[in-house]
């Protein structure tokens, strides 16, 4: 019996370069919201930044760290003479 060779939806998303176009509904939504809950923002701007991601997971994962990356706040904490950065 011949069996129809076929990529499986793993190595679908794994591997190939846009599997968004059979699988439309697998993307990565990305949003950023004023306060800590999007819950909180009644009034005003309800939200800062948003963005669907696509392509194959190793670059969903990419893009999802660049764009917490983008909008991770960094403090700085001064001792003696050495400053050190802490992201939130």
């Amino acid at each position: 019996m011949h069996h129809p060779q076929h990529p499986t939806l793993a190595s679908l998303m794994a591997l190939g370069e846009y599997p968004q176009q059979f699988f439309p509904r697998l993307s990565v939504t990305f949003a950023v919201f004023p306060g800590t809950d999007r819950g909180v923002v009644t009034e005003g701007v309800h939200l800062l930044d948003s963005a669907t991601l696509t392509g194959p997971i190793p670059e969903l994962v990419k893009s999802a760290v660049d764009a917490v990356c983008r909008h991770i706040r960094t403090a700085s904490l001064a001792e003696d003479t050495f400053r050190t950065d802490l992201p939130d």
